[in-house]
């Protein structure tokens, strides 16, 4: 354990886990985007199918 620096390894480590929170966030919405897409084109495809 580091005394002499706790403030600075804090903030380091509260920057670091805000902006990999903000990479998952953003991965998982273009995950969920593209699921989204896909089920519209599977769905339009469908319908151009039937019709």
């Amino acid at each position: 354990m580091c005394f002499w620096n706790d403030k600075i390894y804090a903030n380091l480590i509260v920057k670091l886990g805000v902006s990999v929170g903000v990479s998952i966030d953003a991965l998982k919405l273009c995950g969920e985007l593209m699921y989204i897409a896909a089920e519209i084109i599977k769905i339009s495809e469908d319908v151009a199918i039937t019709n």
